[in-house]
């Protein structure tokens, strides 16, 4: 689980997909729509964080008030693909929902990271304290 600012760090979620997650829940309070230029940007964090380690993001998110102030609502989901499943409105309180194909949640992207690249001793690293802290 992320919290808010949290998904501006893409370890934070790598991290525990290598460790065995397939699905990240994320809560936030986004910028509201008096920084409508966020929007965009935000929606495709959220959604490179679920590509970018083929697990699904749920995110709630809080909607708009009235006023404009306030969060932009727009909870989502995101397939491990990137694209996304439902989506809120911005104004609106709604339930998001959907039925999950966790078999297609397989984390690979995010293992190749162990093998591949000049980073993958540092992610062995990270992916050992993660179960430290886990207890496992």
């Amino acid at each position: 689980m992320i919290i808010c600012h949290d998904e501006r760090y893409p370890e934070l979620v790598r991290l525990p997909v290598l460790a065995g997650a397939r699905v990240i829940f994320y809560i936030s309070h986004e910028s509201g729509l008096r920084e409508e230029k966020k929007i965009v940007p935000y929606r495709a964090q959220v959604q490179a964080r679920a590509v970018e380690n083929s697990v699904y993001l749920v995110q709630a998110n809080a909607p708009a008030n009235s006023d404009k102030s306030g969060s932009h609502g727009q909870s989502r989901i995101v397939a491990p693909d990137g694209n996304i499943i439902k989506e809120a409105s911005i104004a609106e309180e709604e339930v998001v929902s959907a039925t999950l194909e966790l078999k297609r949640a397989t984390g690979d992207n995010a293992r190749k990271s162990l093998t591949n690249g000049p980073l993958a001793d540092w992610w062995k690293e990270g992916l050992e304290r993660v179960k430290i802290i886990g207890g496992r």
